[in-house]
């Protein structure tokens, strides 16, 4: 959400990590006032939250700030699963 300080706060990161994976993952961001049906389909309570796929199925979702180290950990599991 544009209001968002939290989500302000983890563009930053975000975009950090989507090129250093490039080609390995794919970042979007929703705004949550323009789509609130995908805000009710994942169960998001909280901004912002970042929902992880892998091959087209959830495999986790965190809500809040997350540092850029444990985000790339994360990362890093996700592609790890086979």
């Amino acid at each position: 959400a544009d209001w968002s300080g939290p989500c302000h706060i983890m563009t930053p990161v975000l975009e950090q990590l989507g090129d250093d994976y490039k080609g390995a993952i794919s970042i979007y961001k929703i705004d949550v006032d323009q789509s609130p049906e995908v805000m009710a389909d994942y169960g998001v309570r909280s901004i912002p939250t970042l929902v992880f796929f892998r091959h087209g199925a959830v495999v986790d979702q965190i809500s809040g700030l997350i540092s850029k180290k444990d985000l790339a950990e994360k990362l890093t599991a996700i592609l790890e699963l086979t």
